[in-house]
């Protein structure tokens, strides 16, 4: 695997403890400075102008292209701290990395890597120097008070928190509209009753789980779940899709029902305690 690669991947998604604890606080501390509930008004304001830009041209437009795609990336860049002038190029590096789809793209998507992470580190450079706002510099901040993250680490937070936080709400927010005009019930309850919205949300994240397993992991000690015999380094993969279709908590799971929410939260927690419960160990 490429060096460059394995650099950005070394975050706390794929790291035991005490290291997965120690880069979690880290970076549960920058959210909690930044106050992330204060973008609501930011956020409410590029939807706004991210779908007003829909209706402009008399043909149709492709969904994911002019929003589902552009929406979440403008918020993370946001989020981030990024200058607006710079979100196109950020864009274009994101979109370079999460299309692979074999070894031609994978080799382009490598060379995209390249510039992303340069800017990165000359982000994290800028912030040491002048300061400014956004989560880089809360990271930057807090790694002068703390001095717990290497630069390696703080360039593969920030590529996590880029890549983790753009895709999968570009996946929730497209398979969520294709679900409701699957299920134009649905969507007209949601119409007659706009209070439902959060729900529709809820349970659209059940339904379409754009977040499908969590990271693969290795059984520490020989367990038994549910009936089955795990032994000590068996590979295992939580699957956070098929708890969302658990036909013990589901009549039918298999359609879109935004009163039935309450119980698509429930099992996702469901699933967390189940990876949890299980003693385990990520990379050896």
């Amino acid at each position: 695997m490429p060096k460059l690669l394995i650099k950005l991947t070394a975050n706390m998604l794929s790291t035991d403890e005490p290291e997965h604890s120690r880069l979690r606080s880290i970076v549960d501390q920058a959210f909690h400075r930044r106050a992330v509930l204060s973008l609501e008004t930011d956020i409410d304001a590029l939807a706004a102008e991210y779908a007003s830009k829909l209706f402009e041209s008399e043909s149709s437009v492709d969904l994911i292209t002019e929003f589902a795609r552009k929406m979440p990336l403008a918020v993370i860049c946001k989020l981030l701290g990024l200058p607006r002038e710079d979100w196109s190029k950020f864009a274009d590096w994101a979109q370079g990395i999460t299309t692979v789809k074999g070894i031609v793209s994978f080799v382009f998507a490598i060379n995209k890597l390249k510039p992303l992470t340069r800017y990165i580190e000359d982000r994290i450079a800028h912030e040491r120097k002048h300061g400014g706002e956004g989560l880089i510099h809360e990271l930057v901040h807090l790694d002068v008070e703390e001095g717990e993250m290497s630069d390696d680490e703080l360039v593969a937070m920030i590529f996590l928190l880029l890549l983790a936080s753009h895709e999968t709400t570009t996946h929730l927010i497209s398979g969520g509209v294709l679900a409701l005009l699957q299920h134009p019930d649905q969507l007209q309850a949601l119409k007659d009753d706009w209070s439902k919205l959060d729900m529709a949300v809820e349970e659209c994240l059940r339904f379409v789980s754009p977040v499908q397993s969590a990271k693969p992991r290795y059984v520490r000690e020989a367990c038994e779940v549910e009936g089955v015999q795990l032994e000590a380094g068996d590979l295992i993969m939580p699957m956070i899709l098929a708890a969302n279709y658990d036909p013990e908590l589901f009549e039918d799971a298999g359609k879109v029902d935004i009163s039935a929410s309450q119980i698509a939260m429930l099992n996702l927690v469901r699933a967390f305690i189940f990876v949890w419960g299980i003693n385990l160990q990520g990379w050896r």
